[in-house]
């Protein structure tokens, strides 16, 4: 059975991903995302599904990234959103050629 790994990436910032607006907590509390959870029942028939939820975690991107790679992931789907896309997209790019820390 393939492994999928359901990501809310590593981020600088409190970032709360999952929202219709996406956003930055500016009172220090983080809600759990929910559509990591409900991706995770839908695939969970098909594949082994893992979470990964760096923000929860206070991950840092090369932590994050070390974990991802010692995980032999099929796929990776992943959370994102317009507070945190670029910083986001700046760390896929390093999942996806496999490149250390910038």
């Amino acid at each position: 059975m393939d492994k999928v790994l359901l990501l809310n990436p590593p981020g600088d910032k409190l970032y709360q991903r999952d929202l219709y607006c996406s956003n930055v907590s500016k009172a220090n509390y983080y809600w759990p995302s929910i559509d990591l959870l409900i991706q995770s029942g839908i695939l969970g028939e098909a594949f082994q599904v893992d979470i990964l939820d760096a923000i929860v975690e206070k991950l840092g991107p090369d932590e994050c990234l070390a974990k991802i790679r010692a995980g032999g992931y099929a796929a990776v789907l992943f959370l994102t959103g317009t507070a945190s896309w670029q910083q986001d997209f700046a760390f896929l790019a390093r999942i996806k050629d496999g490149t250390p820390s910038p």
